[in-house]
Formats: C-alpha cells, sequence, structure tokens
C-alpha cells in the first residue's frame, strides 16, 4: 500500500467586495406639505414629476374628447395620490352641493404643488 504523503491545501476565500459605483444618483424623499383646501387642512405629499406628467398627458387625451368620465377617473386618481387616506373625504367634498370645494381648487393646489418643486419643467 501506497502511503499519502502530500498536505492538504487549505483553500481561503474572500469576501467578495462591491466596487464602489462610478456614479451614484442618489434620491431625495419627498416631503408632505401642509395645505388648506376652502377652509379644510390636509397633510399632502407630491406627486413625482414622472406622475404628474403622466396625469396631464391623460387629461390632454380626454379632454380633447369631452370624456367626462376619463377626466374624473384622471383627477380622483390624482387626489387618490396626493391626498392618500382623505381621498374619499376630499372626492365626498367635490360632489356635495354645499360645500365650496371645486375643480378649479384642485387645479390650483396642483399648480401650487408643482411649483414647490414637482415642476417636471424644470430640470
Amino acid at each position: 500500500m501506497i502511503e499519502d504523503t502530500t498536505t492538504p491545501v487549505e483553500h481561503t476565500t474572500a469576501p467578495l467586495v462591491e466596487p464602489e459605483p462610478t456614479i451614484n444618483i442618489g434620491g431625495n424623499r419627498r416631503k408632505r406639505v401642509f395645505v388648506r383646501l376652502v377652509g379644510v387642512d390636509y397633510q399632502v405629499l407630491p406627486l413625482k414629476s414622472a406622475v404628474v406628467l403622466e396625469t396631464v398627458k391623460r387629461f390632454q387625451q380626454t379632454t380633447g374628447a369631452r370624456d367626462t368620465d376619463a377626466e374624473l377617473q384622471t383627477l380622483y386618481g390624482w387626489i387618490g395620490s396626493v391626498f392618500e387616506e382623505n381621498a374619499q373625504a376630499v372626492r365626498a367634498r367635490l360632489v356635495d352641493p354645499a360645500d365650496d370645494l371645486d375643480i378649479s381648487h384642485v387645479n390650483d393646489l396642483i399648480s401650487a404643488l408643482m411649483q414647490l418643486g414637482v415642476n417636471p419643467t424644470r430640470s
């Protein structure tokens, strides 16, 4: 019988280290904004520019055809995204004949939020 005289070789594996990225683009968390919408205070989350652009595009597509249902769905989608848990209350206010809140006020809020830094026309 032949005797094994080899010494076992111990393999060590160094942990893989991820390289530092060449380009690193960090993001900023959007901050809630306090608004008073026709006498009622809310805390809203401004939309991302891409969402604003999509909403504007859908609204422009529907206003040409005067598709009221599509216009309302676009508006209600925006309200849902911005007002979150208060969206139903805002929608209810819009259709309440005794409440002064109207679509023009929501449009003013959209414009004001865009001027705060969610303006897709700025770079």
